[in-house]
């Protein structure tokens, strides 16, 4: 899908996801991407942002990404077993 300028848009509907064409580097710019995603969907639907919450998968990622996402305020992980 694009946008209404022929960029490719992220779309994550029932679980099928498409590639941005630009990813963010940090991680502290891939949660508040995540954060502007969840806000907007929120909106979409008459919710508010506050009332989803972001699980943060923690599985396959080293101790020290956890450490660093939980620095930038990510609280929630879980990971399958």
């Amino acid at each position: 899908m694009t946008d209404t300028n022929g960029n490719a848009k992220t779309l994550a509907y029932l679980g099928r996801y498409h590639q941005r064409p630009m990813q963010p580097n940090t991680l502290k710019e891939r949660l508040d991407a995540i954060h502007d995603r969840i806000a907007a969907a929120a909106s979409t639907s008459g919710r508010e942002a506050d009332d989803v919450h972001l699980i943060a998968v923690s599985k396959t990622f080293p101790e020290e990404a956890i450490v660093a996402a939980s620095a930038l305020g990510q609280r929630a992980f879980g990971e399958n077993k």
